[in-house]
């Protein structure tokens, strides 16, 4: 039998946190490994979580122990002055696979996903200890079952979850492709932002009623804009995004990633950018600084052009600036008057 393990060598958590206990809950997420085994000693880690003390979970083997108190990542710590020396390592999990019973959910095989997430989406049959995605009984089973079949049923199944009447289901959906913006069904997304904007605009967000779900739908969109495994942004994300920064709607964080992963695009509309959202200004001047000089420039010249305040604010940001990008930019700045 195969084995999954955790990357990259298992997790801690804090008393409070969720420690599965299953034997195929591998660690994904920010949560514990329950299969971790000490290297140096043999023996498999035990856990508890003292009654004096319900925020923390004791770990020992026979040669060393350990307190938590949140999550922790074995060997994020290295070359710190307090890190965590250890051999403990996660031994591995068995694969989950079908027919099985995930939380009392009875899964005979793929034909029984799409259903079963539509389900889970608006009522989830476990939420795991402070673990707040939405979406994360539905995360969880996708990271399950690895096939790409099943994976995919998945991924579909939450993308038609999109077009719910149901706002919890809705943002639940939303919620999932934030936190895996590569899951198949994910492409469709900026072509729902698209065509059904004013559906998403209309229904507030059951978990923030200041939001609309069609700025949470923006933030799945933003998260194509850097899919992992050195892939390529998602084009049509690129292009809801361009078209959110140019009509206000995006959030800052749409704007750091056009910035980073479309540069061209952003030092041409940075101006635009501003004249529809002023208060995006000292966003953009924060992405400016990883900017070409010469393209910073450029950009600071067009800003300037905005207004009177704005001017002044391009003088100052330049006044911040370390050397010698400072006397660069204020003497091209500076030629712009004589």
């Amino acid at each position: 039998m195969s084995l999954v393990f955790c990357t990259p060598a298992g997790s801690l958590i804090g008393g409070k946190g969720w420690l599965p206990t299953e034997p195929f809950d591998y660690a994904w997420g920010r949560f514990g490994c329950n299969r971790l085994k000490c290297g140096a000693c043999g023996q498999w880690v035990k856990q508890h979580v003292p009654s004096t003390d319900p925020d923390a979970r004791h770990y020992e083997c026979a040669c060393q122990q350990y307190d938590a108190y949140g999550y922790h990542l074995i060997g994020s710590d290295e070359g710190h002055v307090n890190a965590f020396i250890t051999e403990w390592a996660c031994a591995g999990h068995p694969e989950f696979q079908l027919p099985a019973k995930l939380d009392g959910v009875g899964i005979d095989g793929d034909a029984a996903l799409p259903s079963i997430v539509q389900r889970a989406l608006r009522h989830p049959p476990f939420i795991a200890p402070d673990i707040r995605n939405p979406s994360f009984w539905v995360q969880r089973l996708y990271r399950l079952l690895q096939t790409d079949a099943a994976q995919g049923i998945i991924g579909d199944a939450v993308a038609d979850a999109l077009g719910s009447s149901d706002a919890v289901t809705v943002r639940a959906a939303i919620d999932f492709f934030v936190q895996i913006p590569d899951a198949p069904g994910g492409e469709r997304l900026p072509l729902i932002a698209q065509q059904a904007r004013s559906r998403f605009e209309s229904i507030a967000d059951p978990n923030s009623p200041n939001t609309n779900l069609y700025e949470r739908l923006l933030e799945a969109v933003e998260e194509r804009l850097s899919l992992g495994n050195g892939r390529t942004p998602d084009p049509n994300a690129v292009s809801i995004a361009r078209q959110s920064l140019l009509d206000g709607s995006a959030s800052s964080g749409v704007l750091f990633r056009i910035a980073a992963h479309d540069r061209e695009w952003f030092c041409n509309h940075a101006a635009d950018i501003v004249r529809v959202a002023p208060a995006k200004l000292d966003f953009v001047f924060e992405a400016l600084k990883d900017v070409a000089r010469h393209d910073r420039v450029r950009v600071l010249r067009n800003l300037r052009r905005i207004d009177g305040s704005t001017n002044d604010a391009v003088l100052q940001f330049a006044a911040t600036l370390g050397e010698p990008d400072r006397s660069f930019t204020l003497k091209e700045l500076s030629a712009d008057r004589a």
